[in-house]
């Protein structure tokens, strides 16, 4: 899903792979902190600038169990660790392996089949 996120700090993994981090922002009013990949690390520079304001596909890939709740849960989105997520949500769409869900109002696409982390691509 494109939404426009608002960054308020960065996370360059220098130990691991330069290119690659996180970042905590805004999207929608809802603080979120996002796991990033660029092409070089080079892109920090150019793409993630506190303060600045992109426009970003969004996703959750996931892994462990899923499952149906009852009508009577409240959608939410849980911050577990740095990047990693618990979501409850009505289902919109099945597409292959992904899904949308609606959590109160916010879209979100969920590959059914990898690590829960959110993700960020420019």
């Amino acid at each position: 899903m494109k939404y426009n996120l608002t960054i308020k700090k960065i996370f360059p993994w220098a130990g691991l792979n330069e290119y690659e981090g996180h970042v905590e922002g805004v999207i929608d009013g809802l603080d979120l902190c996002l796991y990033v990949m660029f092409c070089s690390a080079d892109d920090w520079n150019t793409y993630a600038c506190e303060g600045s304001t992109s426009e970003v596909d969004v996703w959750l890939e996931r892994t462990g169990d899923f499952e149906f709740l009852d009508s009577e849960q409240s959608p939410h989105l849980q911050q577990l660790e740095t990047i990693e997520y618990k979501v409850v949500g009505k289902v919109l769409e099945v597409s292959g392996e992904n899904i949308l869900l609606d959590i109160n109002d916010f879209l979100l696409k969920v590959d059914l089949d990898q690590e829960p982390v959110l993700f960020l691509l420019k």
